[in-house]
């Protein structure tokens, strides 16, 4: 069975996450292991996530975005998260593909970067990015595209929906990125949007990953 490990959005959790990709990992046949961001939430979560799953939390961030005056981008604890997401993945792996939704593409295409940078093997095979934005801190500075095998799952209604685009175009590789869509807006393919899981299945198994018949 594929092991997916997957990142998720700002101030959610994992349990959320696992949540959020329930529906995928039942239809697909694979096992998501959704993990906690190594930072407690600085903030209160986004209104639609306390909507839609509680207000209590606990949630978490894998950094906080602050933009000065001068529309520069400092990514506070990110470093941090960049360590934390390499110790979990020695800690918990074998993946076979690393997923993020959200602040997790950001997460997940600066570690992508950041070990390509330095011709080191990556831990996983290929990288699915849900709904994603692109890096745009001064530091740490890595340089793109990503080569890695890539699925990109943009949704038709997500206001960030430009974000995902050009995260897709300008951080991964043209010969190595496939971009699909859903119908909803800010969100992985869940209920009501079986036909996206189906081909994110199809993407998995022309890629030779083991999925469910």
């Amino acid at each position: 069975m594929t092991r997916i490990l997957a990142l998720h959005g700002f101030r959610t959790s994992g349990k959320i996450m696992k949540l959020q990709t329930s529906r995928m990992a039942r239809l697909i046949g694979c096992e998501i292991i959704a993990i906690n961001a190594f930072h407690k939430a600085s903030g209160p979560p986004h209104p639609e996530v306390a909507k839609w799953f509680g207000a209590d939390g606990p949630f978490y961030e894998h950094y906080n975005a602050i933009e000065d005056d001068d529309g520069k981008f400092t990514y506070v604890g990110v470093e941090e998260s960049l360590s934390y997401l390499h110790k979990t993945i020695e800690e918990k792996g074998p993946f076979d593909i690393a997923l993020g939704f959200s602040q997790g593409t950001n997460l997940l295409t600066m570690y992508i970067a950041s070990l390509e940078n330095e011709n080191k093997k990556l831990p996983f095979r290929a990288a699915m990015l849900f709904c994603g934005t692109y890096p745009r801190c001064e530091t740490p500075i890595f340089e793109y595209p990503n080569k890695i095998l890539s699925l990109h799952v943009l949704g038709a209604q997500d206001p960030i929906i430009d974000k995902s685009k050009e995260l897709a175009n300008k951080f991964y590789h043209e010969e190595t990125r496939t971009v699909i869509s859903h119908k909803g807006g800010h969100m992985p393919p869940s209920g009501g949007q079986d036909e996206c899981i189906h081909k994110i299945k199809e993407w998995m198994k022309t890629n030779e990953f083991d999925v469910s018949e």
